[in-house]
């Protein structure tokens, strides 16, 4: 067991101690799934800045709904003016993923990262 699958461990036991301890590994083999997802993102997030080609603007904003999506959850702002033409997309393609759970979202911009990576090279 990792120093990290400790960590988890301990901080589940004082947090949650009615629970009986095999559900204890259970939780934090979720929490590592969790934590390596999390990590896999933010290398699809790096990856997506050193594309050889920039994507397409439909395809960008397909990034930029999950991203969003991923990090702050469903949109709750206003749409922006009718002169903001960039921030109108940008809200339409977050708007877009209303719905999706942090998971949900961030595997899809890890998928589209990696389709992104064949389609305009990395």
């Amino acid at each position: 067991m990792s120093v990290s699958n400790i960590s988890i461990h301990f901080a589940i036991g004082l947090i949650l101690p009615s629970i009986p301890e095999p559900h204890h590994l259970f939780l934090c083999y979720v929490f590592n799934g969790l934590r390596l997802q999390e990590e896999e993102f933010q290398r699809a997030v790096e990856e997506s800045k050193v594309l050889k080609v920039r994507p397409s603007t439909e395809d960008l904003g397909v990034l930029y709904g999950l991203y969003k999506q991923t990090t702050e959850g469903d949109v709750i702002t206003e749409r922006p003016g009718m002169l903001d033409f960039v921030g109108k997309k940008k809200w339409d393609a977050w708007k877009s993923r209303k719905g999706l759970s942090k998971e949900e979202a961030m595997k899809g911009y890890i998928k589209a990262v990696e389709d992104f990576k064949v389609k305009y090279g990395i």
